[in-house]
């Protein structure tokens, strides 16, 4: 796998960045997806927050359970979370995406103003 690192310059980020709705564009929310919240990620957070998954998961682990019990509960489990995974994914896509926002790249020192912002505050002094 290759890695990669990306240095913005302020400077020349900022003449680029004069729309409301700019992007940084570095990597698609897709890619960063790809990269950063791959299924086992996918897969830890649907046990966390899905009550079907956490409960198939803990009934698969208990120790008085037969193998045909825990197969068919693993089996169920593996449905379950292929039913969720497209919606879990979509929702990783747009929480990636909510990063490469102008606001966003203000907090991170990649522009010194944010659109948003400028344009708020020239309406307000007209």
């Amino acid at each position: 796998m290759r890695s990669f690192v990306t240095f913005f310059d302020p400077l020349v980020f900022e003449s680029h960045s004069v729309e409301l709705l700019c992007r940084g564009g570095i990597l698609e929310p897709e890619g960063t997806v790809e990269i950063k919240f791959r299924y086992k990620d996918l897969s830890k957070t649907m046990h966390r927050l899905d009550q079907r998954c956490s409960s198939l998961s803990r009934q698969a682990m208990a120790a008085d359970l037969s193998h045909a019990d825990r197969t068919a509960l693993e089996h169920e489990l593996k449905k379950r979370e292929e039913q969720l995974l497209p919606i879990y994914h979509q929702v990783a896509v747009l929480f990636a995406d909510l990063h490469d926002t102008p606001g966003r790249m203000q907090e991170k020192g990649c522009i010194s103003v944010c659109p948003a912002f400028v344009e708020f505050y020239l309406k307000k002094v007209k």
